[in-house]
């Protein structure tokens, strides 16, 4: 199988900055190769890993979390690097980790001691805001402050998830006045230990659309939720009969939780997961499964159709609800004619993809492991993927990244950058 499409030598190529867990690896687009070249690596954090990052149009800024996280710690840092990966300096802060971080170019906005934060590119703190969220307090009386664990800007706006630790809320925060951050509306979002673990916006038809995964005893998948842009303060709850331990909100009995015009507008389940107690094995009810998806529209997304392979799929939301059209089939790009490989009926493929694009090409990391009959779970593939989007989606790029010397197996992140 080719594997290393050719492309047109004139066609511009974004360099491309590959996230690991502890490593920074910059990609240079080599038009007489046709390839990405590895032009510089680093381990920007000595004693944490990665949690976040972004780029400005001068700058990388990187956030930590705890290496191990059976070691307690009690500060994390922010690093600043240049685009060649020299470190220039960092701010260190009094909690473990820093969750969440954005930028609108100019401006590092971010999440950790309880905060939200307004940052300018020296690190010094511009504005902070105290995420305090809940009306219950702790032992001592004192307020309950949490982090946002995703942070997506549009115009004015931050729109926050927290989805770490009962009660979950998702908020929108005045980022005008940089010095005068203010919060705009909170959303309790109920649910069965259930996390948001992704969200993006459709301005055309005022959609903030979010998807929530639950695990229970009963049912386990994922819901997309659909907020409009101006949505305030509410309380996404259960109707009062609802089993709690039948599956996450939006499951099967929805219709009747009652929903306001500036509250929630639909839930819909994308995936679900029911235990046959009969056989005692896993029953796939159904199983769309996002594993990227793009920030604002036009939206593209990483999709996994059941057990069966990964597709690139647009993504409408008409009338609140979600459809993904199949544009590139994915999985059919992996290579299996390696000299190790054997490929067993009981053999799992599991996927992990980051996405990101400009208004010409889509940038797409994709990793494969596969996983035996006994659940042992090995790394198996690695490459990045450019997809011409001008026109109907074509592949123009399929690299194989398994040759080269840096941490493929643990990248968590890809972002373009212009030198």
């Amino acid at each position: 199988m080719k594997t290393n499409l050719p492309l047109s030598s004139n066609n511009p190529f974004s360099d491309l900055l590959l996230v690991s867990r502890n490593q920074l690896t910059r990609l240079v687009y080599n038009p007489s190769r046709q390839l990405y070249d590895v032009s510089k690596t680093t381990h920007p954090l000595e004693q944490h890993d990665i949690a976040q990052f972004v780029v400005t149009d001068s700058h990388i800024f990187v956030s930590s979390k705890p290496r191990d996280f059976r070691v307690k710690t009690t500060t994390s840092v922010v690093v600043k690097l240049t685009k060649n990966l020299e470190k220039q300096n960092c701010r260190e802060f009094q909690d473990d980790t820093v969750p969440a971080m954005a930028t609108d170019g100019e401006i590092i906005f971010g999440s950790t001691e309880g905060k939200f934060l307004a940052l300018n590119q020296s690190l010094e703190v511009l504005g902070e805001l105290n995420l305090e969220i809940s009306a219950e307090t702790d032992a001592f009386d004192r307020p309950i402050l949490k982090n946002a664990h995703d942070i997506l800007l549009y115009k004015n706006t931050a729109y926050l998830l927290d989805n770490i630790r009962h009660p979950v809320f998702i908020l929108r925060v005045d980022i005008s006045n940089h010095h005068d951050l203010q919060i705009i509306s909170k959303v309790e979002i109920e649910g069965v230990n259930h996390h948001l673990i992704h969200q993006w916006l459709n301005p055309e038809l005022s959609q903030w659309c979010i998807i929530q995964r639950y695990a229970c005893m009963g049912p386990s998948g994922e819901n997309i939720l659909f907020f409009p842009l101006d949505v305030g303060n509410e309380v996404v709850n259960y109707p009062d009969d609802y089993d709690m331990f039948s599956g996450g909100l939006g499951i099967h009995r929805f219709d009747e939780v009652k929903k306001d015009p500036k509250g929630l507008l639909e839930c819909q389940s994308l995936s679900t997961e029911s235990w046959d107690e009969e056989s005692w094995e896993g029953r796939n009810i159904s199983n769309i499964k996002i594993l990227a998806i793009s920030k604002l529209h036009p939206v593209w997304a990483i999709i996994q159709d059941g057990k069966k392979s990964i597709y690139l799929s647009r993504v409408s939301t008409e009338k609140n609800r979600v459809q993904f059209e199949k544009m590139l089939d994915l999985g059919s790009l992996i290579a299996y004619d390696t000299p190790n490989y054997k490929l067993e009926k009981e053999t799992a493929l599991i996927y992990g993809a980051t996405i990101k694009g400009n208004a010409k090409y889509l940038y797409i990391f994709l990793k494969v492991f596969r996983q035996s009959s006994r659940g042992d779970i090995g790394f198996r593939d690695a490459r990045i993927l450019v997809v011409d989007i001008k026109g109907s989606p074509k592949l123009i790029l399929n690299q194989d990244l398994r040759n080269m010397k840096i941490d493929i197996s643990n990248v968590v992140g890809i972002e373009t950058f212009v030198s």
